[in-house]
């Protein structure tokens, strides 16, 4: 070709290569060269550059694509969150944060003054602010010592904690606000009310212008506020209620209402008038009644005594029993003496029993001294002897026309093998074979047949 050279053998050439149309190849074996004109394009593999890197132009950006970190310094702007950069040293003008702004505090070690205003919050110190500010906080306080409350600071119902506040002045909280999380518990008087149980409280003397008030150093006793009657529960857990002049002065007693009613035993219990419960949870109950046998009871009548322990006595008047687990229910002035064990008497007047497991129902002034004996009604009678049934008149009534197997009516004598010791006059009794019994009637003279 025209103006073409083609060499198949190597070309040396010393010295220096003009070409106005440049060169073709990579390029390595050229030297000395110095490059004036811009450069397009990509290189792979190390690079360094000696002097400065000056990167210029309208909307250009520079991109560390892969790369592990830049070291070194820049001036200039950055985009990101910065959360890499280190060795920051900021000098902030004043006033950069307000309204509800934040600032974290770390890594920023030469903050001004009054930069922060209105409600901005530091978060995240890892110094802890440490100095005074002025304005408002957002949080719960709990890491503020040192504070100085102005008077009337807390009203309505609000709280205040007393934790680590250690000059609260006076009057600071009024209306229902409370005390909570004390450390070092309130000393002093306050007026008002309070929340909760009070368990906390010492010292009170109550004259409240209620039904009840605690009196003394004794733990649950309660009474009726009105010191013209002078009630007095002055027992462990003992109560009054309602009623004057009323003594509960043993620990677990009560008095319900009445007057002059007397409680004085553990567990006892009195009411109504003038009435005593001085046996171990003895109940007096009614008018002038008096209960001191242990877990006895006295209820209803009037004037009634129960001295034995276990016993009972309903209602009546005047009566009285001193036999233990014995029971009279209702009539005047009867009677069971200390040696009527487990006996009962039941209506009537004026009867007395003083034999053991006997009984006495109705009937005036009857009497019994037997052991397991019983007078039916009647008046002045009274046994003779043990296991007896007594009655002044028996009337056994029945309807002559009742059917066969109907036994209404009829009196039946057991038969006898042998006749009894000790027989006595009027006596009936049917001896001899079941299939032919005899009956027999006591005389001066002996028993007498009297069946044909």
């Amino acid at each position: 070709m025209a103006n073409q050279h083609v060499l198949n053998n190597s070309l040396i050439i010393t010295g220096s290569v003009s070409a106005s149309a440049g060169f073709y190849g990579d390029g390595t074996g050229l030297t000395g060269i110095t490059a004036v004109a811009e450069w397009d394009g990509s290189r792979n593999g190390d690079a360094s550059i000696t002097g400065s890197l000056i990167i210029s132009g309208s909307s250009v950006n520079v991109d560390f694509i892969n790369t592990t970190g830049v070291s070194g310094s820049f001036s200039g702007s950055f985009s990101g969150d910065g959360s890499e950069l280190t060795n920051l040293s900021f000098s902030l003008p004043p006033n950069i944060v307000s309204g509800s702004g934040q600032i974290s505090y770390t890594g920023i070690t030469d903050i001004p003054a009054n930069i922060v205003s209105s409600s901005a919050q530091f978060i995240t110190l890892t110094n802890p602010f440490t100095g005074s500010f002025t304005g408002s906080f957002v949080g719960d306080g709990s890491g503020l010592t040192s504070l100085t409350l102005p008077s009337n600071l807390v009203s309505g119902s609000g709280q205040i904690s007393y934790t680590g506040i250690t000059n609260i002045p006076a009057n600071i909280i009024s209306s229902s606000a409370q005390f909570i999380s004390l450390a070092n518990p309130f000393t002093g008087s306050f007026t008002g009310s309070f929340t909760g149980d009070g368990s906390g409280l010492t010292g009170v003397t109550a004259t409240a212008t209620g039904e009840i008030f605690q009196t003394g150093s004794n733990t649950g006793a309660i009474k009726p506020n009105n010191l013209n009657f002078n009630s007095i529960s002055s027992g462990q857990y003992s109560t009054v209620i309602g009623g004057n002049n009323a003594t509960a002065s043993a620990d677990y007693a009560t008095v319900l209402g009445g007057s002059c009613n007397k409680a004085t035993q553990t567990y006892a219990l009195a009411g109504g008038q003038r009435s005593t419960a001085t046996g171990v949870g003895a109940i007096a109950l009614g008018i002038c009644n008096t209960t001191s046998g242990d877990n006895s009871v006295t209820i209803g009548g009037s004037g009634g005594t129960t001295l034995g322990n276990c016993s009972i006595l309903l209602g009546g008047k005047g009566s009285i029993v001193s036999g233990s687990t014995a029971a009279i229910i209702g009539g005047g002035e009867n009677i069971i003496t200390a040696t009527g064990i487990s006996s009962a008497i039941i209506g009537g007047e004026s009867n007395i029993i003083s034999g053991r497991d006997s009984a006495i129902v109705g009937g005036i002034s009857n009497y019994t001294a037997h052991t397991g004996s019983v007078v039916l009604g009647g008046t002045n009678i009274s046994s003779s002897r043990d296991y007896q049934a007594v009655v002044q008149s028996l009337t056994v009534t029945g309807n002559t026309g009742d059917i066969t197997g109907n036994y209404t009516g009829i009196i039946q004598l057991v038969n006898r093998d042998s006749t009894p010791s000790g027989s006595e006059a009027g006596m009936l009794m049917v001896s001899g074979s079941d299939s032919a019994p005899n009956l027999y009637f006591y005389t001066d003279g002996g028993w007498v047949k009297i069946n044909p």
